[in-house]
């Protein structure tokens, strides 16, 4: 998702732009009771509440053929206000498994018009792949395992060596991954359990 340090990296445009690619995944589970795989096997509102999981989504809305827009919260950066917004695909591979994937984001800004030009600008020179795969194991558990990769170009106007970029943005993006994956497990469980 964007935060405002990529943002930041992304100003400026220069000839001598640098790429570095952040991959982090990890994996949870949880012990679930026979109601809640029943209702995850079973239930159509399934898809959506596995998209609702993260605490930074504010509003869904379907689009039919398995796939949903996610509005994140809006954040803010000098001068303008950002909202995310993501396209996801969930397609169940079987009754006890469900893949979502990122097939599209953007962006809305408000703000100046010279200031949202470059926050747009900033976001086409990003990449994100990111998939969470959902499924329930012959021992009772719900597992959830995330992979996410992404790419920026960086201006090589940025006084900071592209190692240090690279070292300091993975061990940041695996670190919110690894929060994302225990907020997103414990809230289906929570939200969903229905032998609870």
């Amino acid at each position: 998702m964007m935060t405002w340090f990529r943002v930041f990296f992304l100003l400026c445009p220069s000839d001598a732009l640098r790429q570095v690619t952040w991959t982090a995944g990890g994996a949870l589970s949880a012990p679930v009771s026979p109601s809640f795989q029943r209702w995850f096997t079973e239930d159509p509102s399934v898809p959506e509440a596995l998209v609702a999981a993260s605490d930074s989504v504010s509003e869904i809305l379907p689009l039919g053929n398995d796939r949903f827009e996610a509005r994140v919260s809006t954040t803010t950066f000098p001068l303008v206000t950002l909202r995310p917004i993501f396209t996801l695909r969930c397609a169940r591979k079987d009754a006890s498994e469900i893949v979502v994937t990122l097939e599209d984001q953007k962006m809305e800004v408000e703000g100046p018009a010279w200031a949202t030009n470059i926050v747009l600008a900033a976001t086409k020179a990003m990449d994100t792949h990111s998939t969470s795969k959902w499924t329930i194991r012959d021992q009772g558990e719900l597992a959830c395992e995330v992979l996410v990769e992404s790419n920026i170009q960086i201006p090589g106007w940025i006084p900071i060596p592209t190692k240090v970029i690279q070292d300091v943005g993975q061990t940041s993006v695996a670190k919110q991954i690894d929060s994302d994956i225990t907020t997103m497990l414990n809230n289906v469980v929570a939200n969903n359990d229905r032998g609870a």
